[in-house]
């Protein structure tokens, strides 16, 4: 009997040890330990405000086929002029304004890629049914289609490059970074 408490003191004297030194490994002992640990909740403080705080570009990705390039300089604005066919939904549409900004790239020849940096000039809803729509309806229909006038500076496409696929990409607006994850 006297064994059994003895070995009842053991045990709990080895716990208590035990314990000590998980107490000694959970504890922020040093300066470093403790620097390190507000950096780190500094750093997610400011993810965390960037998140919520923070803008960026929404941009709206979608095919286009130019249609007209005119090499002479818009009087306006001294600029040449892009038109191309984009089809779009009707809430990327709706985003879509004078002014906005556009990115295109265009294969000029089979390995040269031109990118066309501009503004949107002057967007036009076209009716489905014009007949020189309906070869296109069938590549790239998705949504209505919209002829799409940008000012492209000083970049000379190649006269090859009408009836071109394209990709263009549309700024639409600054929007908080998790309105951006989550918006779908």
């Amino acid at each position: 009997m006297f064994d059994n408490l003895n070995s009842f003191h053991n045990t709990v004297a080895e716990s208590k040890e035990e314990r000590d030194q998980h107490d000694k490994l959970l504890a922020v002992a040093t300066k470093a330990q403790r620097l390190l640990i507000i950096c780190t909740a500094l750093l997610f403080l400011a993810v965390g405000l960037w998140l919520y705080f923070g803008s960026i570009n929404e941009t709206r990705s979608t095919q286009a086929l130019i249609m007209e390039y005119d090499n002479n300089l818009d009087n306006s604005n001294q600029m040449a002029i892009t038109e191309f066919l984009v089809w779009l939904g009707v809430e990327d549409a709706s985003l879509m304004i004078v002014g906005t900004p556009v990115y295109m790239d265009c294969n000029q020849f089979s390995s040269n890629t031109v990118t066309l940096n501009g503004q949107i000039t002057d967007i036009t809803p076209l009716s489905s049914n014009e007949p020189n729509l309906t070869q296109v309806m069938t590549e790239l229909a998705r949504g209505q289609p919209y002829k799409v006038a940008i000012s492209n500076g000083d970049i000379n496409l190649d006269s090859s490059m009408v009836d071109q696929k394209c990709w263009a990409q549309f700024e639409v607006g600054k929007v908080s970074p998790i309105q951006y994850f989550f918006s779908g």
